[in-house]
């Protein structure tokens, strides 16, 4: 993921984006926030299986709060806990297309 973060974020047009079970942990979703943020296009997000804890969802949460055409955001088995969920809540209540939500 800190190796592919620069190439994504080029990826204006992406719509889907499949990082599950990639172990990409807390220093990935971090490399991945500042790209992630750029592709506003993005319809769905898959981050399950990725070891990332808290750090990683609170890095992840004001660039998912960017996607607004985001229609499913999965980061289920993931280990952010309450404090990662607290971070992404703003976020997510700001996506208003949003149909599935996996934490």
């Amino acid at each position: 993921a800190i190796a592919l973060a620069p190439a994504i974020k080029e990826l204006r047009l992406l719509t889907e984006l499949y990082i599950g079970s990639n172990t990409i942990k807390n220093e990935g979703a971090i490399a991945l926030a500042p790209a992630i943020k750029e592709l506003k296009l993005l319809t769905e997000f898959y981050l399950a299986y990725n070891s990332i804890e808290k750090e990683g969802a609170i890095a992840l949460a004001p660039a998912v709060k960017e996607l607004r055409l985001l229609t499913v955001f999965d980061i289920g088995y993931n280990k952010i806990g309450k404090e990662g969920a607290i971070a992404l809540a703003p976020a997510i209540k700001e996506l208003k297309l949003l149909t599935l939500f996996d934490i």
